[in-house]
């Protein structure tokens, strides 16, 4: 977990199976992106502290993707004071 700088998810079913897979008991709200387009953080297990970002699936534009990549980026220099 200390070597991710986060997790970009995409989707519903995407965002549900990867909260299991990272044995998480959910998702701590933080902010948003972009509206529909949630950064937020795991929440339980190994994983928890780990940034996230979850876009809905038909969400944004051509570059939200990069908006989105870039905030992980920035909020985990952010929490690690690097």
């Amino acid at each position: 977990p200390e070597d991710l700088a986060g997790v970009y998810l995409t989707g519903g079913d995407v965002m549900v199976n990867c909260c299991r897979a990272f044995d998480a008991r959910g998702i701590a709200l933080v902010d948003y992106v972009i509206p529909q387009v949630d950064q937020g953080t795991i929440s339980g297990g190994p994983y928890s502290g780990v940034p996230l970002v979850c876009k809905g699936g038909l969400t944004g534009t051509r570059t939200t993707t990069v908006e989105s990549v870039n905030r992980l980026f920035d909020e985990r220099m952010r929490t690690q004071n690097v």
